[in-house]
């Protein structure tokens, strides 16, 4: 059963009105809050475990991670993930590029999500700074135009180590996120190397 994204909204304002803002909440107490809020809405619709499960997982990731984006930065295997406006999300896997088959709530959300990675690095985005290149906790890199500069917020995240180790050329290579013919370059360029 689909769940509708109207739905996933009035569960995630039912659940921040019982957050107590005043003080500092933890993930744990917020999940248990989610968990509740989704226990009545299951009975309700009479969800299946697995999607009790997904509908809670999408909510705790709405409001304490980067909502849609958390799944993908969470896959070791994904090395890019591009966002061209609140409805296209894209993204590179083993060389390959994707559309993802969901998006941003709203244009706001987006945009939330963006000054929640510009404040990692203790920044933010707005008409002063129109454009930020910043690195998140994790050695990633990524690059934000909001949409005050064009006509839809462009987000693009790369991942810049692999395995805890910086990448080399040859990196790029193994995880295939360089076109074949960059290697028959690498090779003529080599040739032609005076030592």
């Amino acid at each position: 059963m689909q769940i509708a994204g109207e739905e996933i909204e009035r569960l995630r304002r039912q659940i921040m009105e019982q957050i107590d803002l005043t003080r500092t909440v933890e993930d744990e107490e917020v999940y248990q809050l989610i968990e509740a809020q989704v226990r009545d809405f299951a009975r309700e619709r009479m969800l299946t475990l697995g999607e009790r499960e997904a509908v809670v997982q999408t909510l705790f990731y709405s409001l304490r991670k980067l909502d849609v984006l958390q799944e993908l930065l969470e896959d070791p295997t994904i090395t890019e993930i591009m966002v061209n406006g609140a409805e296209h999300i894209f993204y590179e896997k083993a060389g390959r590029l994707y559309k993802a088959e969901y998006g941003f709530s709203s244009k706001e959300k987006l945009n939330d999500v963006i000054q929640q990675m510009a404040g990692y690095s203790n920044r933010m985005v707005n008409e002063a700074p129109p454009i930020l290149d910043t690195r998140l906790a994790n050695g990633s890199r990524v690059h934000i135009v909001p949409q005050l500069t064009v006509p839809v917020s462009i987000l693009c995240w790369s991942r810049w180590r692999s395995m805890g180790r910086p990448l080399r050329s040859g990196s790029f290579r193994k995880i295939r996120s360089v076109w074949r013919i960059s290697s028959g370059w690498e090779a003529s360029h080599r040739k032609r190397q005076i030592y």
